[in-house]
């Protein structure tokens, strides 16, 4: 004898016990509350302010072979360009006057050699820069900031826009203004994919990648600095004319990769391509390079991103958010434990009295 599908059904259907019916029902409302409370960290965006009491505030970039110019060597004898081993790091901290929407920042940026002892001959450079900023969207509140770039002389206020700390919490697949330190203005960081890395736990985290690309820009038409210009070097090999000074300018460019955590905003990790030289114009209008300053190209070692990406994932839990999501995953494991003692319960058989 053959059944038909449907028949089967009917009959399978007849065989269960209304309460088993039932509990089947809500193992599969306990599951899809254990599942709506697993994501909805995920989902929900961020609605907390961005904490003051980050653990994890150093970005450090390391090129283990930069060009360092005669401009960075000026204790020796007979400086010349050479390759050494170079550290970049931006140093973030926070702190008051601070209330729920705004933060007063301070970076610090310290690039130096690793091939020399003595920490005062290492040291390339070192600027700090003050300023408030929008604990939210990580941009520079009242459009400007200080900075001191030159040892036992006073803070200057510079203009600073856009984002330089972090970017905007809930991070969206669009451009945003990154600051650049040594032209000191903001340039587009435009987005360019999403990729997935570990954190120090091992555990997947998305980060947004977003690209910055900087033409090569007279750094002394955006202010005046101590290594802005140069003399002209004996031996250039370019023509100048006549009635113009022999003096090289400054000349920046920069290509970064910003890996930013989207549900914090926070920048966990950076891979740079900056090059500083001297270029003066020649008489035919062009402009050549005569003398580098610093090349680098630098990136975040991968121990130290794991941390920073534990660390935003963290920063990215809203209180709020959490408790919600811990209240679905506590009732959906409850009503899936009753509801499956109830389907996987043997049912009583029952037997006719006559039997």
């Amino acid at each position: 004898m053959y059944f038909r599908a449907a028949d089967c059904a009917r009959i399978m259907v007849l065989m269960l016990s209304r309460q088993r019916i039932l509990a089947l029902f809500a193992l599969l409302g306990g599951v899809l509350l254990l599942a709506t409370g697993a994501i909805l960290p995920r989902f929900l965006p961020v609605d907390e302010p961005t904490p003051l009491d980050l653990g994890a505030t150093t970005i450090s970039l390391e090129d283990p072979a930069a060009t360092v110019g005669e401009g960075y060597q000026p204790g020796e004898r007979e400086p010349q360009e050479r390759e050494a081993p170079v550290v970049r790091q931006f140093h973030l901290t926070q702190g008051a006057p601070a209330d729920e929407t705004e933060v007063s920042g301070r970076v610090g940026v310290t690039t130096r050699r690793e091939d020399v002892d003595d920490d005062l001959d290492a040291l390339l450079e070192a600027q700090v820069y003050t300023f408030r900023a929008d604990r939210f969207s990580g941009e520079v509140v009242g459009g400007t900031g200080q900075v001191a770039d030159t040892p036992a002389t006073p803070s200057v206020e510079v203009p600073m826009q856009g984002a330089w700390a972090k970017f905007p919490q809930n991070a969206q697949q669009e451009a945003y203004d990154y600051f650049d330190y040594t032209l000191r203005a903001s340039f587009p960081a435009e987005f360019s994919r999403e990729e997935v890395r570990k954190d120090s736990a091992g555990r997947d985290v998305t980060v947004h990648i977003y690209e910055q690309r900087i033409d090569s820009t007279n750094v002394a038409d955006s202010y005046q600095g101590i290594r802005n210009e140069i003399a002209l070097p004996e031996g250039a090999d370019v023509d100048v004319a006549e009635r113009q000074p022999r003096v090289a300018q400054l000349y920046h460019s920069a290509t970064r990769e910003l890996a930013v955590e989207p549900a914090s905003g926070l920048i966990v990790g950076v891979t740079e391509h900056t090059t500083d030289e001297y270029k003066v114009r020649g008489a035919d209008g062009q402009l050549r390079p005569v003398q580098t300053l610093l090349d680098f190209e630098g990136k975040t070692a991968l121990e130290a991103e794991a941390q920073l990406l534990t660390q935003a994932a963290k920063a990215a839990e809203s209180p709020n958010t959490t408790m919600w999501s811990l209240a679905l995953i506590a009732a959906g494991v409850m009503v899936s434990a009753v509801s499956l003692f109830f389907v996987v319960r043997p049912q009583r058989r029952r037997y006719d009295e006559g039997e």
